[in-house]
């Protein structure tokens, strides 16, 4: 049965938006991708001495159970010559699984939601862009809902995805 995903795609080291695109390109082999938000800007958390981030989501369908979806999202990441450097830190790409369909998974590998989707503007401004009304299986609230409770964004816009 084909579920519903989102995710949130940034990078912050090297061409930020060609990695994205290479990484929805990649994504496009085992998800079928039916929306793809602007671009944005948005400065690092939680290690805020970095370049700043360029995030975008994108939602699509996939046949593949979560745990084999993250091993695939994981190798792209790899392929895009993703470096770990320390917890937090820059990042040529970042995949995170935000929603899959309604699913609530707990485990020592996964975290679906994704544990900052509820609270990170970065994911919640392009997700509502493009999914306003999608609700957070564990909230119970709309994604929309959810951009409300945040103070003002810093988000920009440098780009329209143009496929």
């Amino acid at each position: 049965m084909s579920e519903l995903v989102a995710l949130s795609l940034g990078s912050n080291v090297g061409d930020r938006v060609g990695n994205l695109r290479r990484a929805i390109e990649e994504l496009a082999s085992f998800l079928r991708i039916e929306k793809v938000s602007a671009f944005y800007v948005s400065r690092a958390i939680l290690y805020e001495a970095q370049d700043d981030f360029i995030n975008v989501v994108v939602l699509g369908r996939t046949d593949l159970e979560p745990l084999e979806f993250l091993d695939r999202t994981q190798t792209v990441e790899r392929d895009l010559w993703r470096i770990y450097r320390f917890r937090y830190g820059p990042r040529e790409i970042d995949i995170d699984i935000v929603f899959f369909g309604d699913r609530l998974i707990d485990s020592e590998r996964l975290t679906i939601p994704h544990i900052g989707a509820a609270s990170r503007d970065f994911v919640l401004e392009p997700l509502a862009e493009i999914a306003a009304d999608l609700i957070h299986p564990s909230l119970d609230r709309t994604v929309g809902q959810l951009l409300l409770d945040i103070p003002g964004s810093d988000r920009t816009v440098i780009q329209r995805y143009d496929g």
